[in-house]
């Protein structure tokens, strides 16, 4: 299975990224993006090794538009 769990933090410790999301496949992490490195990276050999560069510049992105929509619904409520 694939998973993707998104967690935001409105007040965040220090060194707590406000904003992070961890990729699993059958319940182990693959990928990982927060809201300090502002990048998609691999948390995994098999992934790194199978993808190439516009796989990653698409994923940050699609990580960097949740992490602002999140925002916006943290202002909300």
């Amino acid at each position: 299975s694939l998973r993707y769990f998104h967690i935001a933090v409105s007040d965040p410790s220090p060194g707590v990224p406000r904003y992070q999301v961890v990729g699993y496949v059958d319940g182990m992490p693959f990928v990982r993006y927060n809201s300090e490195s502002k990048r998609m990276e691999p948390q995994t050999h098999w992934i790194e090794a199978n993808v190439d560069q516009e796989y990653w510049d698409r994923e940050t992105q699609m990580a960097w538009s949740h992490q602002q929509i999140t925002y916006e619904n943290l202002e909300i409520v």
